[in-house]
């Protein structure tokens, strides 16, 4: 009796430990394509956009940029072509396109913008490093933020964005 009663235990917290890694797996975001901005630009002249594909209902690309109030096209393709002087002139261990992947990777694992932990006030995390192996410097919860409102507002339709003096093309 008591092996049969320790039998059934043992099966019961199986089968209730599948049903919760099952209920975890289930896609938690609508397929789509998702865009925010924020609503105004920052002392720095910079103003943040996202982009995010969910495909099967998980956060599958995010692209975090920026346009400034000068037009200079976007922040992220400004430091892909070393044009953003971070690291040249602000001493930067990585640049700035190479943090901003550190924080969509985050997301793209972690599945929950709401969760990214915050070190300070300002919102730097010392949670994130570079493919270099850099900590990131930056504050990221711009990005999180934005991707918190994109994910709460409907995808958007395929073609060009307009990010203010930059276009966003969605696939």
């Amino acid at each position: 009796m008591k092996k049969i009663l320790l039998l059934t235990t043992i099966l019961l917290l199986i089968g209730s430990m599948a049903v919760f890694a099952n209920g975890k797996q289930e896609a938690a975001y609508d397929d789509g394509v998702y865009y925010a901005e924020e609503d105004n630009y920052a002392g720095s002249g910079w103003k943040y956009f996202v982009v995010l594909t969910v495909d099967g209902g998980k956060i599958a690309d995010a692209y975090w940029g920026g346009t400034n109030i000068q037009p200079q096209g976007d922040k992220r393709r400004k430091s892909e072509a070393k044009q953003y002087g971070m690291v040249k002139y602000g001493k930067a261990a990585s640049y700035w396109y190479e943090q901003a992947e550190a924080a969509e990777k985050w997301l793209i694992k972690n599945q929950d913008p709401t969760a990214m932990e915050y070190s300070d006030d300002k919102g730097h995390t010392d949670l994130l490093k570079t493919d270099g192996g850099a900590g990131v410097s930056v504050h990221v919860i711009e990005f999180y933020e934005l991707a918190e409102k994109a994910l709460k507002s409907e995808p958007v339709p395929a073609g060009d964005l307009k990010a203010d003096d930059y276009v966003v093309n969605v696939k």
